[in-house]
């Protein structure tokens, strides 16, 4: 029996594998640990992505709540739990996002990530009144106005040293945690595992050279065929 395929009609891919590890806790240390499971038994996530390429229907349900995402790279969502969401990110030079923000941000989630390919630079941030200037804004889900940042004035963040995550890396951070993420490689795909919503809204922080970005963002779902380009692309690096 294949469990990797889902008899649900939202095409939740491994949830066989991660509802009952996640049943016992969806912290930040569980994520980290189910994670690491599953970088060390990379043909769980291989015959999951071969299901789903082999399933119209099952392409057609992940393509329509994925979306190219505003920090550059292509959310994939594999698979929504109770408190927990399995997505990938994939920055590719055969499907792009129109968007490339590098602004420093936080989540509203803690998540744990493995980096499956490529190399995926980090630098964290914290507020320090030495650091370079930034407008503190919130970025969510408001009803009257969809997905639109509001400013919320002015602080100074110091970056902290990049680190350059290698495949194979599994890290995890808090939703408060402020950091920018950067490919460093043509193809970098991360597997990502986030926890429960501990807050409406994410922060993000602009510099003075990219205040036009305040206003309205959104994404259209992912194209069907875009995101079996990227599914083939990272079964290629499965080994």
């Amino acid at each position: 029996m294949d469990h990797s395929s889902s008899s649900t009609p939202e095409y939740n891919l491994l949830d066989w594998f991660l509802a009952p590890r996640l049943r016992r806790g969806n912290g930040p240390k569980r994520m980290l640990r189910t994670a690491e499971e599953l970088r060390d038994h990379p043909t769980l996530l291989r015959s999951a992505l071969h299901v789903l390429l082999n399933d119209e229907a099952a392409l057609a349900a992940v393509a329509a709540r994925s979306a190219p995402h505003v920090n550059g790279f292509v959310k994939v969502v594999l698979s929504r739990g109770d408190g927990w969401s399995l997505r990938l990110h994939v920055w590719s030079p055969s499907v792009k996002s129109a968007y490339d923000d590098l602004n420093p941000h936080g989540h509203r989630w803690s998540f744990a990530s493995w980096i499956i390919t490529g190399t995926l630079r980090e630098i964290t941030f914290v507020e320090d009144r030495r650091g370079q200037t930034f407008r503190r804004c919130d970025y969510g889900h408001d009803p009257q106005a969809p997905w639109t940042m509001h400013s919320r004035g002015a602080t100074t963040l110091m970056a902290g040293e990049p680190v350059d995550r290698e495949a194979g890396t599994v890290y995890e951070r808090t939703g408060a945690e402020v950091h920018t993420a950067v490919p460093r490689s043509d193809l970098v795909a991360t597997l990502v595992l986030q926890g429960p919503r501990r807050a409406e809204t994410t922060e993000v922080f602009l510099g003075s050279d990219n205040l036009e970005q305040l206003g309205e963002h959104g994404a259209e779902p992912l194209l069907v065929d875009d995101l079996e380009v990227l599914v083939r692309e990272v079964v290629g690096t499965l080994r």
